[in-house]
């Protein structure tokens, strides 16, 4: 059973069976949306960005489409709400958590235009050691708050915890285990789906810094659990080096960081499996060929034909973001 309910007043606006869902994607750090199907009528009345209930799990409408004797219905991961841009104010918070939590409150929850306001969301903020870093474009002050948040999921230790009741949906940020799950296929819980390996991958960063008259240099590096590290790892990583400069007033770390992450991805990992895991956990993977290998899930779906969780780590089109994590 399928409950649509209006995004501006969080109260129902119909009801319908489900008549597929194949996969339904409960999570991505990229574009991917999922298509259901229900009866001809069942959508009726339904808008752009109203909110479909499926077994306690919540998605965004992105729009629905009358075939002959069904509808089909496209669905977004809740993070999609957070997509249009915002104004930067230069302001400074204590974590990434309280100012995600901050922008949230004052721009959804609280928004004075009430065509775009959510009322009926609540967040709670539990992130207390992320370090805060500024959004915005340098040159226009403008950010999405979508993009920061799924940046924020797949660099640092913090999970986003989404509840829908009859009432509202509650949102809470809270720091994440930074353990990971060891993956290992064909145990009789995983079934390995395949891997591809591409070009692109950086994995050391020299940073130029000049400070009046004075130039330092800094280097990064990555290493295979996922860490940026001061000192070269044992064993290498595979990728290029990048060297860039940087103004006076940046931090090294950060910059080196950004480079990581803006870099074309190295890998991407497809697996199935009866254990549920989320999108943001790090996982540590035993390949097939007897190799070890260190991501983040990045998606996470079901299909109707067995039941499964399907997972993938990594993007041949996105980032390196997934293995950025932390300084050493």
């Amino acid at each position: 059973m399928i409950f649509f309910k209006d995004r501006l007043t969080f109260l129902v606006k119909g009801q319908c069976e489900l008549l597929s869902s194949d996969p339904l994607v409960y999570d991505a750090t990229d574009d991917t949306t999922s298509q259901i199907t229900v009866p001809l009528n069942g959508a009726s009345g339904v808008g752009i960005n109203d909110w479909a209930l499926i077994d306690g799990n919540i998605w965004l409408v992105k729009g629905t489409s009358q075939e002959e004797t069904t509808t089909k219905v496209t669905l977004e991961p809740v993070w999609r709400l957070f997509a249009r841009d915002h104004i930067w104010h230069n302001a400074t918070y204590s974590s990434k958590g309280a100012f995600i939590a901050s922008v949230i409150e004052n721009e959804y929850i609280n928004q004075p235009d009430l065509f775009y306001a959510y009322p009926y969301i609540s967040i709670t903020n539990m992130d207390t050691e992320t370090a805060f870093k500024a959004p915005a474009d340098e040159e226009n002050d403008i950010y999405s708050l979508r993009d920061y948040i799924e940046d924020t999921i797949k660099i640092d230790e913090i999970f986003f915890d989404i509840y829908a009741s009859k009432d509202g949906i509650s949102i809470t940020i809270r720091p994440r285990s930074a353990n990971a799950w060891t993956v290992v296929f064909n145990d009789g819980h995983t079934i390995y789906e395949g891997a591809n390996f591409g070009d692109g991958a950086i994995s050391k960063v020299t940073v130029l810094q000049k400070i009046e008259e004075t130039t330092t240099q800094t280097d990064f590096y990555l290493n295979d659990a996922g860490e940026v590290v001061l000192t070269p790892p044992t064993p290498r990583v595979e990728g290029d080096w990048s060297v860039i400069s940087i103004g006076e007033d940046n931090i090294p770390i950060d910059e080196a960081q950004e480079e990581f992450k803006d870099t074309i991805d190295s890998y991407k990992i497809e697996w199935a499996s009866d254990r549920e895991l989320f999108v943001g956990d790090n996982v540590r993977f035993r390949l097939p060929d007897g190799s070890t290998h260190f991501g983040k899930v990045t998606y996470k779906a079901t299909k109707s034909s067995d039941g499964l969780y399907h997972y993938k780590s990594g993007s041949l089109k996105t980032t390196l973001t997934d293995k950025v994590r932390s300084v050493k």
